[in-house]
């Protein structure tokens, strides 16, 4: 049995039409479900990036020994305990901190694959996004295009294959047609989140919340697209029986 596992930063559970929401277009994550166990009551332990991927990597509520910091060298993490068994492990990340500054959560992976820039704060790099010209130039579809390109090499071998996509985390910087899906005048603007009660910060105003909250979910639209380009490809590698796909975020 093959396995693949997403991993999205941070999809909210009523922003999916498998959970209910009838206005946010997801029908690639969605399809997904439809033919899958979902899991209504799964509560996670650490939420900032960093914890919570040591969570997953390492199987325990790591925030009760460890915060933001590298994995320690004695903690075992999943791809090293699949690749003891010959299994081959492989990781494509966007994903900021997930290697950089030696914090080890590339360790046990044969292969691993980081697709940079997620760091250098998108929305505010005018040369980056000048750049930019079509939907695949974003990091979401690189890192999907990427595993993809991997499972062509290797679709007949044993795998466990991580994909960690940052997006939809802000900024919301997704083309403009799929904001325009949720807030038709968008003006391209790229809203950043205060990190505090909208309220309570100067020049954040109800209409700037919820053009932020358009670009959300126009970047949610985005990755479930990229996420349905890849699934359409491992169905036609023939791997959908023989492969448990594993969605979280």
């Amino acid at each position: 049995m093959n396995v693949i596992w997403i991993v999205t930063d941070t999809v909210r559970r009523d922003h999916l039409g498998a959970y209910g929401n009838k206005i946010i277009r997801t029908p690639s994550l969605d399809a997904l479900a439809a033919k899958s166990v979902r899991f209504d009551r799964h509560y996670l332990a650490g939420f900032p990036t960093v914890p919570a991927r040591a969570d997953f990597l390492t199987g325990r509520w790591t925030m009760s020994f460890m915060g933001w910091e590298p994995l320690p060298e004695d903690v075992v993490t999943l791809p090293q305990i699949i690749s003891g068994s010959g299994i081959h492990t492989t990781a494509v990340v966007d994903t900021p901190f997930y290697s950089r500054s030696g914090m080890n959560f590339d360790r046990g992976f044969k292969s691993y694959y980081e697709i940079p820039g997620q760091c250098r704060l998108r929305g505010e790099s005018p040369d980056e996004l000048a750049a930019w010209r079509f939907d695949s130039d974003r990091f979401a579809p690189q890192t999907f295009t990427k595993a993809g390109e991997w499972l062509e090499r290797h679709y007949k071998e044993d795998f466990f294959l991580y994909i960690d996509a940052w997006d939809p985390h802000d900024p919301w910087d997704a083309p403009l047609y799929y904001t325009e899906l949720y807030w038709p005048d968008y003006d391209g603007e790229y809203p950043k989140p205060p990190y505090a009660h909208w309220r309570d910060v100067p020049g954040i105003t109800e209409e700037k919340v919820k053009k932020a909250q358009a670009a959300y979910c126009g970047e949610i639209t985005q990755v479930d697209t990229w996420i349905g380009y890849f699934l359409r490809k491992v169905e036609n590698m023939n791997l959908m029986e023989k492969t448990a796909i594993i969605f979280t975020t």
